[in-house]
């Protein structure tokens, strides 16, 4: 049972008042390749390809990965599971070094 409301949304989608075969579809073969080749100098002139898009992310990840890939000093994880605890063990540590510097004065 037809509604009606198929070609009413084409024809408001589409923003014309009728919708006619002649103009639904003008682009030939020739057109889509000629634009085809366009738009494949334009992503390289800007970058958007994909050569670029990896020189941008391994441009981001020299930036970013010695901070990501430090490992803790105390635990050895990255990134570190506790940093509370571990602060707690660096201070801790640090008193001990320092008591024993002032046994050996």
């Amino acid at each position: 049972m037809a509604t009606g409301h198929g070609p009413q949304i084409a024809v408001r989608l589409v923003g014309a008042n009728s919708f006619s075969p002649s103009t639904a579809c003008t682009t030939s073969a020739t057109d889509v390749l000629r634009d085809r080749d366009w738009w494949l100098g334009e992503v390289r002139r800007i970058g958007s390809d994909w050569p670029g898009i990896l020189r941008l992310h391994f441009a981001v990840l020299v930036c970013c990965l010695p901070e990501i890939l430090q490992a803790c000093e105390t635990c050895g994880t990255s990134p570190c599971i506790n940093p509370g605890f571990c602060a707690e063990c660096r201070q801790a540590d640090a008193r001990l070094r320092s008591q024993r510097r002032r046994r050996l004065k």
